[in-house]
């Protein structure tokens, strides 16, 4: 999080990354049964993917996903973290 003084006043500019993984982390709680080291992984692909699940991982550590649930948390990834 990054503090600016904009008309003497302090904002707050851009997002928290470490709020932003928590938040995703429980939205993937709440929507699908991952262990933490496979949430924590699919965040590393997303990151390095610029929020898009690489067809490789697709067909290896996620092939349970089904096409909609991979849209689904691309997208909720790039809401978050767009913030």
């Amino acid at each position: 999080m990054t503090l600016e003084y904009l008309n003497g006043n302090r904002e707050v500019v851009g997002s928290d990354p470490i709020f932003s993984n928590e938040e995703y982390k429980s939205y993937l709680d709440n929507k699908f049964e991952m262990p933490d080291k496979l949430v924590n992984l699919l965040i590393r692909f997303l990151e390095q993917n610029n929020g898009i699940l690489s067809k490789k991982a697709r067909e290896r550590e996620f092939k349970s996903l089904s096409e909609g649930e991979v849209v689904d948390l691309e997208k909720m990834y790039t809401q978050i973290f767009s913030k």
